[in-house]
């Protein structure tokens, strides 16, 4: 039998290290080092993102390289949020493929709801960096900064409610899709299934389907609050939408925003 071997070269991991970044209130913050130099090259992160103690607390971080004061930011505005007063839960780990060369100093920064502290998780998976597809550009829509937060997306009633536009125009292709909610307010209990879309208002075409979500009055508000990454193949220039379908439970409207690699 052969060795196992998803990866070609060294298959290492470099355990996580947690950076207190402090953000500007709806304004990107400072940078805080994550690490002055990695110890290998990396062909991707892992970044864990936790709660804050004051509630709702929203935050846009981005994961950037290279010397202080000229960082390079290579993943933009992963969004979070939590809707009660609780900080001990960490979201599920999210995979960024991109290529690092060992000896980069890596930072993070965020923009929030409040300059309370945000603890940030980063990791690193090494290996040869022909031997896991790299994404050559990461683009976020419908993120604002000055909001800290993605677009609101409102919830109908009952049935299937009206699309949001989260971009008029996408920047650059997509073959990966990333999606991020993060809770208007602390919900009592709700089922929702979510729907991006792509094409000119009242005319959108489904490209994702029927994605399954639930809220609950405490942490985060939602589940899954990162959805990625979802394989598509999306044009530049092409107008993104969502829209949310109401299963059950208390109406809350949901906050969301859009991860596109190349």
């Amino acid at each position: 039998m052969a060795d196992w071997g998803i990866f070609a070269g060294s298959n290492r991991y470099q355990g996580q290290a947690i950076t207190n970044a402090t953000p500007g209130v709806n304004a990107k913050g400072t940078w805080a080092q994550v690490t002055a130099s990695t110890p290998f090259n990396s062909c991707g992160v892992v970044v864990q993102w936790r709660g804050n103690a004051g509630a709702p607390y929203y935050a846009l971080i981005d994961i950037g390289i290279g010397a202080s004061g000229s960082e390079l930011v290579i993943v933009p505005n992963i969004a979070g949020g939590n809707v009660s007063n609780t900080d001990d839960i960490w979201n599920q780990p999210i995979i960024f493929h991109c290529e690092i060369p060992a000896g980069t100093r890596v930072a993070v920064r965020a923009a929030a709801s409040s300059s309370s502290t945000t603890q940030i998780s980063i990791g690193f998976v090494a290996a040869a960096f022909d031997s896991l597809p790299a994404l050559s550009l990461i683009t976020d829509y419908g993120s604002s900064v000055g909001s800290s937060r993605g677009t609101l997306v409102t919830m109908p009633g009952s049935g299937t409610g009206s699309w949001a536009q989260i971009t008029a125009s996408t920047s650059s292709a997509m073959r990966m899709m990333g999606i991020m909610i993060t809770s208007n307010t602390t919900t009592n209990g709700i089922e929702f299934k979510l729907d991006i879309g792509i094409g000119a208002a009242g005319s959108e075409q489904v490209v994702l389907s029927q994605l399954s979500f639930l809220g609950r009055p405490s942490t985060r508000g939602v589940f899954p609050q990162h959805l990625f990454w979802l394989p598509v193949d999306i044009p530049a220039g092409t107008r993104l939408a969502a829209r949310f379908t109401f299963i059950g439970g208390t109406v809350s409207n949901f906050y969301v925003s859009i991860m596109g690699a190349s």
